[in-house]
């Protein structure tokens, strides 16, 4: 958990234009830019993140899964924050979403949804 919240806090710098050890700023163009809209006029897709804006805040956000483990991590540039969850279960996205949900409501973040 501790790596994801130093990713977080890089990518939010990047963000913000504030120099950065881990990442470039040519990095950080190419993740953020976008590669394929979804279906969702407000979704697209970039390099390892999937970017979205709900109620014009936008937010960074990828999910993964292998055997025994679910995880899922959400930036949110503009707060300056972000979170990460992970577990110790196959395909845990239900439970992540009701946790990704109490975090979206008690800090007023746009809510998420990893499944």
């Amino acid at each position: 958990v501790r790596d994801m919240g130093h990713f977080i806090i890089h990518v939010s710098a990047m963000f913000h234009n504030q120099p950065d050890t881990l990442l470039t700023g040519d990095v950080f163009g190419e993740m953020i830019r976008p590669e394929y809209t979804t279906l969702d006029a407000n979704s697209f897709v970039g390099l390892g993140f999937f970017l979205r804006r709900s109620d014009e805040k936008f937010y960074f956000c990828n999910a993964g899964a292998n055997k025994g483990y679910s995880s899922v991590f959400a930036i949110y540039p503009g707060q300056k924050s972000g979170f990460a969850i992970l577990t110790n279960r196959d395909n845990a996205f239900d439970v992540i979403d009701e946790i990704s949900h109490e975090i979206t409501k008690t800090y007023d973040f746009p809510k998420t949804s990893f499944d």
